[in-house]
């Protein structure tokens, strides 16, 4: 398991899955933080190993997140990544 690079919370922690010699797969990229795993390429979110159930959206919000952690992602950049082509008004959003 390699440790966050640059610009990544170093509380975060990359892996890539192995990858069957035989099959032209790409190895799948896991995140790790505290008791979570994020399994992006899955939809899955692990506490403990135990699933969590996330909406996709908040999924792709979270996936956003970590995937840039440390930086700052502006409201068009994760309404982008969660609600691609679509409009959307401030007062549908909620916390």
């Amino acid at each position: 398991m390699a440790t966050a690079g640059k610009g990544e919370d170093s509380r975060t922690s990359v892996s890539t899955g192995e990858v069957d010699k035989r099959s032209k797969a790409v190895p799948e990229k896991a995140f790790s933080f505290g008791p979570f795993q994020l399994l992006p390429h899955q939809h899955l979110l692990l506490q403990d190993g135990n699933p969590i159930p996330l909406g996709s959206r908040a999924l792709e919000i979270l996936v956003a997140l970590v995937e840039r952690a440390g930086d700052l992602l502006d409201r068009n950049t994760l309404e982008a990544r969660a609600w691609p082509g679509i409009t959307v008004e401030e007062s549908n959003l909620r916390a």
